[in-house]
């Protein structure tokens, strides 16, 4: 509480100095291992308003808190990342921006989040046919159909995932046309469309098998083996 009076009683200015010394210092001192303090580089650069230092040690820290498996650390960290990003303004590559939203889109549906997961994907669609960038344009719309086939909105997720196959063929980005697959798949066997499902799942199969997706490959075969009992 008396660190709260006193903190509080600073000039903001001058709690932006303290912080961004601070930042410096841990940054000096632990130079050999950064990895270690970056929660702490990315909350003192914030509070200091250094723009781009917080972006980068809140990016690092957002993916160590992903490796850790601390999903929700990790997406609040994100947001605070985005922030950042929009702090800067047009300093910000707009890769960097579609790197962070991809994260996002992929962070939500982990946590079943669904509709922030589809919100991402869109600002992510955005970005990547302001650029054209067609590979995250398709990467993109497998997953806004992702998000609404766990959402039980069966349609979007067949057109977005239609969509997305359409664009990856153009570019070649063949674990999108996998990963999409796998979504009109499933929409065709959870209704009733068995036969049109297991084309689709083969072709998922076929196609992760072929570039060594294991991911993509495990959920194929996870799909196929429930096929063949709906059939059987």
């Amino acid at each position: 509480l008396t660190h709260e009076v006193v903190y509080h009683s600073l000039p903001r200015r001058r709690r932006r100095e303290l912080h961004g010394r601070i930042a410096r210092a841990v940054e000096a001192l632990y130079a050999d291992r950064p990895a270690e303090h970056y929660e702490v580089l990315a909350y003192h650069f914030m509070q200091g308003e250094e723009w781009a230092k917080a972006l980068r040690y809140l990016r690092l820290a957002a993916e160590k808190a992903v490796d850790a498996f601390a999903t929700r650390e990790a997406v609040a960290l994100y947001d605070q990342a985005l922030e950042a990003a929009h702090k800067l303004g047009e300093a910000v590559d707009i890769h960097t921006l579609m790197r962070l939203y991809q994260a996002k889109a992929n962070l939500h549906l982990v946590l079943s989040d669904f509709e922030r997961a589809l919100a991402a994907g869109e600002h992510l669609l955005a970005l990547a046919r302001q650029t054209g960038d067609r590979a995250s344009e398709g990467a993109a719309l497998e997953s806004m159909a992702l998000a609404s086939r766990y959402a039980h909105d069966l349609d979007h997720a067949l057109a977005y995932a239609r969509q997305a196959i359409a664009v990856a063929g153009h570019v070649g980005a063949t674990s999108v046309i996998s990963g999409s697959y796998l979504v009109t798949g499933s929409v065709h066997y959870l209704t009733g469309r068995l036969q049109q499902a297991r084309a689709d799942v083969d072709s998922a199969l076929t196609i992760s098998r072929s570039m060594g997706d294991i991911t993509r490959q495990s959920f194929a075969l996870y799909a196929a083996g429930l096929l063949r009992n709906w059939e059987g």
